[in-house]
């Protein structure tokens, strides 16, 4: 809403477009569907990660970067639980 001062009154504007009820069912669908989006993800949350997670090293086996990325393996998986199974793709 917009007010503006007319000689001397103070009048209200209501936007055409959006009268109290259409706005009130708007917001109510919007609230239900954020509603959805989070139940949604909570249960996402709840079976992620379901497999072992890939760690992919872009260089070749046995060289410093390898050896930190197997190190850094070993410690998330520890951390989360889960099997991480670190793979060298060079090139």
């Amino acid at each position: 809403m917009e007010q503006s001062n007319q000689a001397g009154r103070n009048t209200r504007r209501v936007n055409a477009a959006c009268p109290k009820t259409a706005c009130a069912a708007r917001i109510l669908r919007m609230a239900g569907v954020l509603a959805l989006g989070l139940a949604v993800d909570v249960r996402a949350a709840d079976i992620y990660p379901d497999r072992p997670i890939r760690l992919v090293v872009p260089v070749a086996a046995g060289g410093g970067n390898d050896i930190v990325a197997r190190m850094l393996g070993q410690k998330l998986a520890e951390a989360w639980g889960q099997q991480v199974v670190v793979g060298n793709r060079p090139g």
